[in-house]
């Protein structure tokens, strides 16, 4: 008779060691200071230049809205 080493099956297991490692992975790197260095609502936008344009130039004379979109295409 052949024993069964998991109950529901490899995949699933190998689903929760990793799900397990994820939240260990969430628990060290929350406290590390990573949000505290974020940009907040109403903070400076740091000087960048991109294709010629220097936010530095409009510093004072104009505004600058910078938005970041994530969503997919």
């Amino acid at each position: 008779m052949k024993k069964r080493r998991f109950i529901f099956g490899p995949g699933l297991h190998a689903a929760a060691v990793v799900f397990s490692l994820l939240i260990v992975a969430a628990m060290l790197l929350a406290p590390s200071g990573a949000v505290a260095g974020a940009v907040r609502v109403g903070d400076r936008a740091p000087q960048f230049e991109i294709q010629g344009f220097n936010s530095q130039k409009l510093q004072g004379e104009k505004n600058i809205l910078l938005v970041f979109y994530r969503g997919l295409f």
